[in-house]
């Protein structure tokens, strides 16, 4: 087994990954007077913040994408982490898609003024599910690279609680109004920019510093 830093392609599009995400998160517009889903999405969608929160995480997204295709390339890693990735990439690409959806949503900002049942809060629900499956990828991108990390493992409890948390956050809203109140959901809120602060101290820390245990050489300027 040797020893090399993470591809720089890859740790330059995980680093900004983490920055772009960070970004939306902030912009990311919000409905505190809201008290049903149906309102909450109808309100965001229709705020000017909509459009670059989410192309920001778009962005996000596909950086990921890119960081978790540029990693599984190498021959070079062991079999129990090469088969794992090879079973998140075609779930980053599929978050992809999911957030694109998502971006579009005040395309359909009419059909959940007045229901629950609109088209578009649909969708919404399905992309939120997605996002969950995002997050629990980067838990497991996290966990995998300090398995195979020569050091700084420790970083790596950052992207798995980050990616847990939000994960978790992510798949209750689906929920909200139906299996728990607003109030619930409303009250977690608070908590989520941790879990996003945890995530973007992971994909820096990792991008800048992270190293592989690989069983052949890697080229690092790939």
């Amino acid at each position: 087994m040797t020893a090399t830093r993470v591809p720089r392609r890859a740790a330059v599009s995980l680093r900004a990954a983490g920055v772009l995400f960070l970004v939306g998160v902030i912009l990311h517009p919000h409905a505190p007077k809201a008290h049903t889903m149906a309102q909450v999405a109808y309100t965001q969608t229709g705020q000017a913040d909509w459009w670059p929160a989410h192309l920001f995480l778009l962005s996000s997204y596909v950086l990921f994408a890119v960081f978790v295709f540029s990693i599984s390339r190498f021959d070079g890693l062991p079999p129990g982490p090469a088969r794992v990735l090879d079973f998140v990439r075609p779930i980053a690409v599929l978050c992809v898609v999911a957030m694109t959806v998502h971006l579009l949503l005040p395309l359909g900002r009419a059909s959940v003024a007045h229901s629950r049942h609109g088209w578009a809060l649909w969708v919404k629900d399905v992309v939120e599910s997605v996002d969950a499956v995002w997050a629990l990828s980067v838990a497991t991108v996290a966990w995998l690279l300090g398995r195979a990390g020569t050091d700084h493992r420790i970083s790596a409890l950052l992207g798995v609680v980050g990616g847990i948390g939000f994960a978790l956050f992510s798949g209750l809203v689906p929920l909200t109004d139906v299996v728990v109140s607003m109030q619930f959901t409303r009250s977690l809120v608070r908590v989520v920019p941790v879990f996003g602060l945890l995530i973007v101290a992971w994909t820096v820390v990792t991008g800048s510093v992270g190293s592989l245990r690989t069983s052949a050489r890697l080229d690092p300027s790939l």
